[in-house]
């Protein structure tokens, strides 16, 4: 006789894949002047029949309910944001962020394994997931036979709410687009000039270089949209956690940067109360 837990199991793996489904019908709604994105969401929906695939397979109830939750749970995560580009207003928003991600990235495309799908977080964060980065919450934990269902299917940059209703704040996305790059021996190599800074740690090489590199992407606009995220974050009282230099430190660098590439640039923005430019780490 099948158990009422089979049954369970037929029936959130038939209303999964119907979802599924409708998003592959719904193809042409969801097209986009980028080619690629509409392949990164492709590859999301292939990525998800497969892991209901291997919770299919699994010959014991317990294993295939533990794989259909992680599955399904992969795949909620992605509907939401599939669902936000069926909305045209925010459809519109969100292909502005895709090609502003991608044109920060096209120089240094063959460092790219993927280039990302943007989307809005649920929380007033913005964050980059490479292919590969877990999606499940920190502190969560689970076996390693499962951690390779809950890699993210492509790279992601999520992007705070307020990015689809203030334009300017669109400018973070160089910053998750430079975390997209941070790695190997060059970002080691910041870490250790870092660490020989009385006024830096090793630790904040990555933020540091997601920074320069959205410096590099946007010029004084990064700086400027730096400069007003310091300011809500003081009338608000956020602080930055320990993986970030303060803020202090980081527009005195990024003035510094500045000043030595574009001089009147650096001048323009000097009125924004930036402080005097810090010496960048040699």
């Amino acid at each position: 006789m099948t158990s009422i837990a089979a049954v369970e199991c037929e029936v959130r793996e038939r209303a999964i894949r119907a979802e599924l489904a409708f998003f592959k019908s719904k193809a042409d709604t969801l097209t986009h002047p980028l080619r690629s994105v509409c392949q990164r969401m492709a590859l999301v929906r292939t990525r998800v029949e497969a892991g209901l695939d291997d919770a299919a397979a699994q010959a014991d109830l317990a294993a295939r309910l533990h794989r259909l939750d992680v599955v399904a749970g992969v795949w909620t995560t992605f509907r939401e944001r599939l669902v936000q580009r069926c909305d045209p207003w925010m459809k519109n928003s969100l292909h502005t962020a895709d090609e502003l991600a991608w044109a920060c990235l096209a120089p240094f495309g063959e460092q790219v394994d993927r280039l990302p799908l943007c989307v809005v977080a649920s929380t007033d964060s913005a964050r980059a997931y490479r292919p590969g980065d877990t999606l499940l919450p920190p502190g969560v934990r689970t076996s390693p036979s499962t951690l390779s269902l809950l890699g993210a299917p492509v790279a992601l940059i999520e992007l705070r709410q307020t990015a689809v209703r203030v334009p300017h704040h669109l400018a973070a996305i160089a910053h998750e687009a430079g975390h997209l790059l941070a790695a190997g021996s060059e970002l080691a190599r910041l870490g250790e000039v870092l660490d020989g800074s009385p006024d830096f740690e090793a630790r904040q090489a990555e933020e540091v270089f997601a920074d320069l590199f959205a410096l590099a992407s946007l010029g004084s606009a990064f700086l400027v949209f730096l400069a007003q995220q310091r300011a809500v974050a003081d009338v608000a009282g956020f602080g930055l956690t320990a993986r970030y230099p303060s803020w202090d430190l980081r527009l005195g660098l990024l003035h510094a940067v500045l000043r030595h590439l574009l001089p009147e640039a650096a001048a323009a923005v000097g009125t924004l109360g930036l402080g005097a430019p810090v010496e960048a780490p040699a």
